[in-house]
């Protein structure tokens, strides 16, 4: 994959500092965070919590989630509903209405990440994009859902080039692409004969097990 740094507006109201500061973690309560096999095994070996406790399918009829980059799963109870693998999300505390990552921890004086060590690449390559193999800089909207709820405001300003450590992102990115890869394998593997979806982990494990032999 090259290399290419795009530099992107600044969005009117930027401030000086990080993007991430003053964050509310609204992209932990947007968006549906997409799971690989790697990311499944890292979250269950650095927790001790079990697939069901943090991964859920989430229904992509249209497309949003996996967005041409994400694998869909099909399973017998709904073969036609397109599923992507992703993090559970539950009632936010702090936001009446909204819902989080399970895995946002929330407090009185902001949010973070509970699995930081452990969160998935499409957390870690946040805000890279990739078009046609060029990693570049995500355009970042205001609010992660339509309306203008606090609760799913995202980063404070766009983000720069010097905001980002780019060998760091370019090795994340790498990572992401070739795990994503093999869970493409994994799909056309399990939508040939769609099974029962409280069977998928151990689809999953005897997989994995494959490769860690």
């Amino acid at each position: 994959m090259s290399l290419e740094l795009l530099e992107l507006p600044v969005l009117p109201d930027a401030s000086s500092g990080h993007p991430c500061d003053g964050c509310q973690s609204g992209c932990c309560r947007s968006f549906v965070v997409p799971l690989s096999l790697g990311d499944i095994v890292r979250i269950a070996r650095g927790t001790g919590l079990s697939f069901w406790d943090f991964a859920v399918r989430w229904d992509d009829s249209e497309g949003k989630i996996a967005r041409g980059q994400v694998p869909h799963f099909h399973f017998e109870d709904e073969p036609q509903t397109p599923f992507v693998i992703g993090l559970k999300h539950v009632e936010s505390q702090t936001f009446s209405g909204a819902t989080r990552c399970r895995f946002l921890a929330e407090a009185a004086e902001g949010a973070t990440c509970g699995i930081y060590e452990h969160r998935p690449m499409a957390c870690r390559i946040f805000p890279a994009t990739s078009v046609d193999d060029v990693l570049k800089i995500a355009s970042i909207p205001q609010f992660g859902r339509p309306g203008n709820d606090p609760a799913y405001r995202l980063c404070g300003r766009q983000w720069r080039l010097d905001d980002i450590d780019w060998s760091e992102k370019q090795a994340e990115f790498e990572q992401c692409r070739e795990e994503m890869a093999l869970m493409r394998l994994l799909a056309e593997r399990w939508n040939r004969e769609p099974g029962d979806w409280l069977f998928f982990p151990e689809f999953l494990n005897a997989i994995w097990q494959r490769i860690a032999a």
